[in-house]
């Protein structure tokens, strides 16, 4: 599933070419327990909050690029996946 802030919501599905605008919209289509679903964010600042990514991977698209936050300091919940590529910000 892809995600890319600046992408059109009226066409988002999950595709490359048709991204969500947010992570939260990935994370309610994707199965959270099969370690083969990955979640690609593009560059921009992204809210995580309480998002539950059990085996998901979440793979930004660089470390000075892919900006991460939560709410109270509270981000991905339950990471049992791979996290990279991005950074974490308050």
């Amino acid at each position: 599933c892809y995600v890319l802030g600046s992408a059109n919501p009226a066409l988002a599905d999950g595709t490359e070419e048709n991204p969500h605008t947010n992570i939260a919209a990935c994370q309610a289509v994707i199965e959270a327990e099969d370690p083969d679903n990955t979640i690609y964010i593009g560059a921009g600042y992204y809210d995580a909050t309480n998002i539950y990514t059990g085996q998901i991977s979440i793979i930004g698209s660089g470390v000075n690029v892919t900006k991460i936050y939560g709410q109270q300091g509270n981000c991905f919940r339950d990471v049992r996946g791979t996290i990279k590529d991005l950074a974490f910000s308050s």
